[in-house]
């Protein structure tokens, strides 16, 4: 199970607030992206998921500069996500040598897109991001809703190519409260495609839980506040518990 951490950055600041629309309290911010992605680095996560949320927002600059820094820098993986609703910004950052970009309100708004993109960039190079409240799929920052089955969503975009998606359980994310596990097994029997789960995670033991969907193709899960609370010890613990399962 790949641990991919997230890096969300919203005024040249990493953050982790209430949620996508809300701004956070000044003691969930930090001030060096770059430090922050390469300490992460350091610390064993096998990839790092950055969310420009200025970019999802359309609100003031978005944060692609820093972006490429932290590209240049560090040696994992990086895919990117927020705000990516046209060719060209897609060109972009795969040229800078980000290795994935997620898709949102474009695949929804514009799903009969996906097939050129997908084309044109490859497969591997092209994720959609999947974000749930309840029943609704969110877009825009998760400030608007699609009225459209989930099932029908997720079928749709397969149809296009595409073989990554990327489920965010937004009842959960900043929450920590733990995996909705019944949730994710919902969303995984609808797919075929790889998928990978963001939303609650707070120990080892949810990743332990969705290593048992891996007949589903959940191979990896994008883990946020719970790595950066406790001076990074959930990094240490899922170290610890790689080295277990190896012995």
């Amino acid at each position: 199970m790949l641990v991919i951490s997230a890096i969300n950055l919203r005024g040249a600041k990493v953050f982790f607030g209430e949620g996508a629309d809300v701004p956070c309290p000044e003691a969930d911010t930090w001030n060096d992206p770059l430090g922050v992605a390469l300490e992460l680095e350091q610390r064993g996560v096998d990839k790092l998921h950055i969310v420009d949320i200025d970019a999802a927002l359309q609100q003031g600059q978005n944060n692609v500069p820093i972006i490429k820094e932290i590209v240049r820098r560090v040696k994992i993986p990086v895919q990117v996500a927020g705000g990516i609703r046209q060719l060209v910004q897609i060109d972009e950052l795969l040229q800078v040598g980000v290795e994935q970009v997620v898709l949102g309100t474009l695949a929804v708004q514009y799903p009969n897109l996906l097939y050129q993109i997908v084309r044109n960039f490859t497969p591997e190079r092209i994720a959609v991001s999947l974000d749930i409240l309840g029943d609704q799929i969110r877009y825009l920052g998760w400030q608007k809703s699609v009225e459209m089955p989930i099932k029908i969503f997720i079928r749709m975009v397969e149809s296009q190519g595409v073989n990554r998606i990327i489920f965010t359980d937004i009842e959960r994310v900043h929450t920590m409260q733990g995996i909705n596990f019944e949730k994710i097994k919902e969303i995984a029997e609808y797919t075929r495609a790889m998928l990978t789960i963001a939303g609650g995670v707070r120990s080892v033991k949810d990743i332990q839980n969705l290593e048992k969907l891996r007949r589903y193709r959940v191979d990896s899960i994008i883990v946020g506040k719970a790595i950066f609370s406790d001076n990074m010890d959930l990094l240490n613990q899922i170290q610890k518990y790689r080295r277990t399962r190896k012995s």
